[in-house]
């Protein structure tokens, strides 16, 4: 809404695929800059993955502790300037919001993905072999679109809604 400018700091910058330094944000005038990296407990790393909340009041973020090793979400409220932890996952997480987020088994041996809701309920979508490539994409409508490559030149493109109940 044009009260915020975030950005993120790489070093160095032309490493494209890194994760951040630090995501810092602003006051549109230039004033009040805060730096995420100095929020989170010094044992984690944060990663590429930051959105602005769908109400622009809050940044949520992940960061990678390694012991154990797992992934934290985090929202950062921009009007109180607190920080609150979303949950924490030990899958690879992909996608998030309030009631469910898209993760990714990196355990497993094929490709696998899985809704988790904030509610403990989870679905899955477990292709059964590793593939090469993946993507993925939340529609306006928060559904879900996956395509992926995997071995003998097959691919496959996959729909799903919001919690992963029912996918085609």
């Amino acid at each position: 809404d044009g009260r915020y400018i975030g950005y993120a700091l790489n070093d160095p910058p032309d490493s494209a695929i890194s994760p951040p330094d630090s995501i810092y944000i602003v006051d549109a005038d230039g004033r009040n800059p805060r730096e995420l990296k100095t929020l989170i407990p010094q044992n984690e790393q944060l990663d590429a993955k930051y959105y602005w909340s769908p109400d622009g009041e809050a940044i949520l973020f992940t960061a990678t502790q390694n012991d154990p090793v797992r992934q934290i979400v985090y929202e950062f409220n921009l009007e109180t300037n607190t920080l609150l932890q979303k949950g924490a996952f030990s899958p690879d997480v992909l996608d998030w919001g309030d009631t469910t987020s898209l993760l990714m088994d990196i355990e497993k041996a094929g490709l696998s993905f899985a809704w988790q809701s904030a509610n403990g309920t989870s679905n899955t979508l477990d292709l059964g072999v590793s593939c090469w490539e993946f993507n993925f994409r939340r529609s306006p409508d928060d559904n879900f679109a996956i395509g992926a490559y995997c071995p003998d030149d097959k691919s496959g493109l996959y729909w799903a809604n919001p919690d992963g109940s029912t996918i085609k």
